[in-house]
């Protein structure tokens, strides 16, 4: 995320506290990075709908907890070390990301990759069909155990404040047969992420006016549950687009 939707990050979530009337701070000083992070990568589905994945879970220096760019909460400095020391740990030993011998094999499942950062250092692990394989022991305990505080931590941010950003990515993707029913126009003041002739989907990063111009116009779930849907909309060019989006993080 830029500059423009970095301050536009800081400005919705204040609004957002203010109108719940809970005290919580801005996002104005969460720094650039994570200092951990949850991904799900690949997998079976379309492309459109790999570019509207967001990270299950992105925890950042200052406390601030965001699962699936849709609910945030903050983490006490303690509590927060203690997180990120316990990923740090498992991460740094490499052994802990090598797959058992033997273990099945499953095709078209999505890697789990898991991201800590201390002390000017950066860990990672990419493990392929972890949580599938967990009743096969694919992979090590202590992956396993890093998935289970990695999970709890996102059940306890997904009870929290909606994150509302004005910084959204907007995902476009080719509608090659004409819709049996009427088709709207699409939204004026949008910017239209018109996919590359060699690929099936398109993007664009929108902020502050442009974002928000989107986020009212383009039907969103609004929900780490249903977080993929697309509209389908008649392009300037004349061809069909099916159009969603999601919301940034500070980092992106």
């Amino acid at each position: 995320m830029d500059r423009r939707g970095f301050l536009g990050v800081a400005a919705a979530v204040a609004g957002t506290v203010a109108g719940a009337g809970a005290a919580v701070p801005a996002i104005a000083g969460t720094s650039s990075r994570p200092v951990a992070l949850w991904e799900e990568l690949g997998g079976f589905v379309p492309a459109g709908y790999l570019q509207l994945r967001p990270p299950q879970l992105a925890v950042y220096g200052d406390g601030l907890v965001v699962a699936d760019a849709a609910e945030y909460r903050r983490l006490r400095r303690g509590a927060l070390n203690e997180f990120v020391d316990f990923a740090a740990s498992v991460l740094r030993n490499p052994d802990n990301g090598v797959k058992r011998p033997g273990s099945p094999v499953v095709a078209d499942v999505p890697a789990t990759k898991f991201t800590a950062r201390r002390g000017g250092r950066t860990w990672s692990i990419s493990a392929e069909g972890l949580a599938v394989l967990r009743e096969q022991r694919a992979f090590p305990r202590p992956l396993y155990d890093l998935l289970d505080e990695f999970t709890d931590l996102r059940d306890w941010a997904l009870r929290g404040h909606p994150f509302a950003p004005a910084a959204i990515r907007l995902v476009t993707m080719r509608v090659e047969q004409p819709p049996a029913t009427p088709v709207p126009p699409w939204p004026a003041d949008v910017p239209v992420p018109i996919p590359p002739p060699d690929q099936f989907s398109g993007s664009v990063d929108l902020y502050g006016r442009s974002a928000r111009a989107a986020v009212r116009a383009i039907p969103h779930a609004n929900s780490h549950r249903d977080a993929w849907t697309f509209t389908t909309y008649r392009a300037p060019n004349g061809r069909y687009l099916a159009a969603g989006w999601r919301r940034l993080l500070p980092h992106e």
